[in-house]
């Protein structure tokens, strides 16, 4: 009965909790569990107590490095301070640390720190470049004593070592101003030893190069004067003919010939007018090409068109006028001008014309006689060019204060190095200052200037005055320049002169002057701001009178040369500097090498102490031939 119960017990429970599994219970088994649960935690409890630890561990070692990070930023920036203040607070090597000095500033202070328990430090090391790229290496290079590497550490103990550093490289350059030497005028101001300076480098042009040997010189300019104009002499007779003698540039044919009549007097008188040939240095008498024209009572410039001839380059000629019919008399007459001096140069090129001369017949009786004096005539030819001497006066220009005077050109027969140059000129009064002569280029930048005479020195009749170059000076071929004459203060009657010689302001005429129109007077009223030639009609029929350039030809280039920038003193840093990167451009033929060396003085006039870029004064920075442009530091 008793399990009877119990079975119906379980049941009861079994609707009640669903159901009741009883176990058999073994001995020992609660033992091996509690072993279990013991081994367990022995595994599990350790690595959870160091994770809190380290947890709590880590946190404090991120504040650490918070905390030091932070101050090394300060050094970055106490560093950064101190090196702004000045290249020498960081120039000795060495290990230091910065601390803010009496007049609240940065400085650094030797041997390293400790700010709450943060052990802190600057070492200061030279830095060492590849002498062939100038990249910064560890070792093996050229010491840059214009670089320091500056490597700031903070540093910790506790719970264990640590640190976090920082490298950086500070130069001496910041913020200097820079000087460069890229043009022309800039380099001719250095000192030169078979050197030159030119503007044909690259842009902006500029450049130094080895001079050519001189083996002798020519001269380059128009030394075709016109002093005065007068007339070979008056037609007053029958018998009575003009005559104006001069070789021939061109072999071309003629159709036209002109002549200037100087004076006119009484009513119209007809005249025969042509080419003769020359018969021992007179004229033949018998005519190549003529035509007859009625003179009527004006002067200047006459056109005889006439029968088409062929003249011979080389060949002597003479352009004859004689009466023809009408009237003539001691009161009714013609006559041709000529004018002196005799250059007996062909204005255009200025070759030289040996023959070239004017002749005068009072009289059918009377022989030729010979002037010394420069035929002014004009050949037309069928080609729509010209032949002649156009010019047929001049005028005495005064240069002073404000006004100017200059020939402007465009260089034409390869590039040239000016030697000297030379102008026709004399002073008028006393003027008050030197007279300057200058060179520039079509943008009006100076290329060279110099004293050409001092007052006292100047002639006072007219008379080549000569100035050499010091350096010569390059030009070159198809460039523009003017070649000006200046002074300060004076007046008209206190000034320098010279002579300008014009024509009558026409294309054929205008062809024949010195140069053509490639070359021209041009006066400035500002000086030298502005110019005559740069407005909407420039006169292209005028020329300076008497000026010229000498051009050493020959030699070839020197062997060796050096050049010396400023050594006039100009470039003066007026306080204790020092020079970071030197940068240059440069073309170098095959077989030709280029040095390189740094000069520094702390007085204007020297003496000087060279270093090339290892500081030795024996030591130059070369480049090859076939090297490329490399920045130095020095």
């Amino acid at each position: 009965m008793e399990q009877s119960r119990s079975i119906k017990i379980a049941k009861s429970l079994n609707r009640c909790i669903g159901k009741l599994t009883i176990k058999q219970f073994i001995p020992g088994q609660s033992l091996v569990e509690i072993l279990l649960a013991i081994s367990l935690a022995s595994i599990l409890l350790p690595a959870l107590i160091t994770g809190l630890v380290t947890s709590r561990e880590g946190k404090a070692s991120q504040g650490q490095r918070l905390e030091a990070t932070a101050l090394l930023k300060e050094t970055e920036e106490a560093v950064r301070s101190i090196r702004e203040k000045g290249w020498a607070n960081i120039s000795s090597n060495g290990t230091f640390h910065p601390e803010i000095a009496v007049d609240n500033s940065w400085s650094l202070i030797a041997n390293s720190q400790v700010v709450n328990g943060y052990t802190r430090q600057v070492v200061v090391s030279d830095v060492q470049r590849n002498p062939t790229s100038g990249e910064i290496v560890e070792s093996g290079g050229n010491t840059d004593t214009s670089t320091k590497k500056i490597i700031s550490t903070v540093s910790w103990t506790t719970p264990f070592p640590s640190k976090v550093e920082s490298i950086s490289y500070f130069q001496r350059y910041l913020a200097n101003a820079a000087f460069t030497e890229t043009t022309q005028a800039e380099f001719a101001d250095g000192a030169f030893n078979n050197t030159v300076a030119t503007n044909g480098g690259p842009p902006p042009t500029g450049a130094v190069e080895l001079a050519q040997l001189p083996t002798s010189t020519v001269d380059y300019g128009n030394k075709f004067r016109v002093a005065g104009a007068t007339s070979i002499g008056n037609m007053t007779n029958a018998g009575a003919k003009s005559s104006m003698r001069f070789t021939a540039q061109n072999s071309k044919t003629v159709t036209a010939i002109r002549v200037y009549h100087h004076a006119r007097n009484g009513t119209a008188t007809t005249y025969r007018y042509g080419l003769q040939a020359d018969v021992g240095g007179l004229p033949s008498g018998t005519y190549l090409t003529s035509f007859t024209q009625q003179v009527q009572s004006t002067t200047g410039w006459k056109t005889i068109t006439v029968p088409q001839y062929t003249i011979s380059a080389g060949t002597v000629y003479h352009l004859v006028m004689e009466y023809q019919s009408d009237t003539i008399a001691a009161n009714r007459f013609a006559n041709l001008r000529n004018s002196n001096p005799q250059n007996q140069l062909y204005p255009l090129t200025n070759v030289q014309d040996s023959q070239s001369a004017t002749l005068y017949k009072p009289n059918a009786t009377s022989p030729w006689g010979l002037q010394a004096a420069q035929p002014i005539y004009e050949l037309d030819f069928n080609d729509s060019t010209y032949e002649g001497n156009p010019y047929e006066l001049s005028t005495e220009t005064a240069i002073y204060g404000l006004n100017w005077s200059a020939e402007k050109f465009t260089l034409t027969g390869g590039n040239k190095t000016l030697q000297s140059i030379s102008f026709y000129l004399r002073k008028n009064g006393t003027p008050p200052n030197d007279l300057t002569v200058e060179l520039r280029n079509n943008a009006n930048q100076t290329v060279y200037s110099g004293v050409i005479t001092t007052s006292l020195a100047a002639p006072t009749s007219f008379a080549y005055v000569t100035h050499t170059l010091s350096p010569p000076t390059a030009i070159t071929s198809g460039q523009t320049y003017r070649i000006i004459l200046r002074t300060t203060d004076g007046t008209n009657t206190h000034s320098y002169r010279i002579l300008v010689e014009n024509t009558t302001n026409a294309a054929n005429f205008n062809s024949i002057t010195y140069d053509g129109t490639n070359s021209i007077y041009t006066s400035s009223s500002d000086a030298g701001t502005t110019w005559s030639d740069t407005g909407a009609s420039p006169a292209n029929n005028r020329d300076i009178g008497g000026f010229y350039f000498t051009i050493p030809t020959g030699g070839g280039f020197a062997p060796t040369g050096d050049f010396t920038s400023h050594a006039t003193g100009s470039f003066d840093a007026g306080s204790t500097v020092a020079f970071n990167n030197l940068i240059w451009t440069a073309n170098i033929p095959a077989n030709t090498t280029l040095q390189l060396q740094i000069a520094v003085s702390g007085s204007p006039s020297g003496p000087f102490d060279y270093f090339g870029s290892d500081g030795a004064s024996n030591f130059y920075k070369q480049r090859l031939s076939n090297a490329n442009p490399k920045r130095r530091q020095h």
